[in-house]
């Protein structure tokens, strides 16, 4: 039967731990290797046998558990991923980038006989905001701007619509790009501001989706790629 090798990065606490752990695998089947800690690794060998997976499986989730207590989140890792799951990843709830993609300038430009504001609107506004708040997070001095939060709503044509999505796309991208080269002053300054940019493209992410599932504009489950 094959055996297999994994090699794991040092961590000094858990030396002991594993050397504690390998006196209870049957010397037959594993054996425990630390002669290279010069090196930061740590060797361990052993041979996959049904008497002794499940150990080998709960030695591995230990290891992993101490590992990650090492290196535990961040203001910058946070962030990180607040920016890329409103943005693209699809995780708890649909990113930007599918909410409004695939729509026209009509769709887009649709408003029902209320107040409430169009896809278009909705998606002029959040560039905007993020790209204004974008400009100061990197230092520079945004344009003047009256206050009035209502001339952030624009409207659009066909090409001013295909435009806007891309422009929304790649302010998303400067984004995390900025947090990932940000220094810790600036990101201890600005985290309570980017997690609303978050928050803020969450909140319109799910008007835009209730517009296009209203007037069903959203893929059926069989049409999603």
């Amino acid at each position: 039967m094959e055996s297999s090798k994994w090699v794991i990065p040092k961590v000094n606490d858990q030396i002991i731990f594993l050397r504690i752990l390998s006196q209870k695998i049957n010397a037959k089947y594993a054996k425990l290797i630390d002669s290279d800690f010069g090196n930061s690794q740590l060797t361990y060998t052993t041979m996959i046998k049904p008497s002794n997976a499940l150990f080998c499986i709960l030695l591995w989730a230990s290891i992993l558990s101490c590992y990650k207590q090492v290196h535990p989140p961040t203001v910058r890792t946070i962030l990180l991923e607040q920016l890329k799951n409103t943005h693209t990843n699809e995780d708890w709830f649909t990113p930007l980038k599918k909410a409004t993609g695939g729509l026209t300038a009509i769709q887009a430009n649709w408003r029902d006989s209320t107040v409430n504001h169009s896809i278009g609107q909705l998606v002029s506004h959040l560039i905007f905001w993020s790209e204004r708040v974008l400009t100061a997070f990197q230092g520079n001095t945004a344009p003047d701007f009256s206050g009035n939060n209502e001339e952030t709503f624009e409207r659009f044509t066909n090409v001013s619509w295909d435009q806007a999505i891309v422009k929304l796309d790649s302010i998303q991208i400067k984004w995390y790009q900025s947090v990932e080269k940000a220094t810790d002053k600036q990101l201890a300054k600005w985290s309570s501001s980017v997690a609303n940019i978050c928050s803020h493209n969450a909140y319109h992410t799910g008007q835009i989706i209730y517009i296009r599932k209203k007037n069903r504009w959203w893929p059926k489950p069989e049409e999603k790629k």
